[in-house]
């Protein structure tokens, strides 16, 4: 395996405050530097001298949005809701245990999902919110909320850190 120096990006703090230069040359290799102009990504996470996790959500929102909205405008006669929950929903699963999440952010995205929803006419915009995410079993649409799928992922890791037998954990 080998450093691909293109990949790197150098981050100076003098204590604790960060000093941007244009580059760091460290036995005559040159570094970017990295500043909030040019961060540098770990785990897919944009970071600095703190992880840019607003932008990130953002980020994330967008794309989630614009799955849902193919989705929902297609061709698909049945199975919108299942690739709703699996191929829209996937987008933030993955994110939920490396960022700090604002529940405004995800009680948005089930908002504009409905709203998508309503605008391809498979809601009707007086029909229970409720009934939206309940089980198909129990009468409803099946659909999952970003926020309950938000909820599950943190207690499924919250149970698996205290079950664990792993020493380095």
């Amino acid at each position: 395996m080998r450093l691909n120096i293109s990949k790197c990006a150098m981050a100076v703090t003098v204590k604790g405050v960060p000093r941007y230069t244009e580059v760091v040359t460290i036995d005559g290799q040159v570094y970017p530097s990295a500043s909030d102009a040019n961060p540098y990504r770990y785990l897919v996470i944009l970071q600095v001298f703190a992880s840019h996790s607003s932008a990130l959500q953002q980020k994330l929102l967008r794309e989630y949005l614009w799955r849902i909205r193919r989705t929902w405008r297609s061709q698909l006669t049945t199975r919108k809701v299942e690739v709703t929950n699996s191929w829209g929903v996937g987008v933030f699963r993955y994110y939920f245990g490396y960022i700090p999440w604002n529940v405004a952010i995800l009680t948005k995205a089930d908002r504009l999902t409905r709203k998508i929803m309503r605008a391809s006419n498979s809601l009707h915009c007086n029909s229970s919110v409720a009934r939206v995410y309940l089980p198909r079993k129990k009468g409803g649409r099946g659909s999952s909320s970003v926020h309950s799928v938000y909820e599950q992922e943190l207690v499924s890791a919250v149970c698996y850190l205290q079950t664990t037998d792993d020493p380095d954990l």
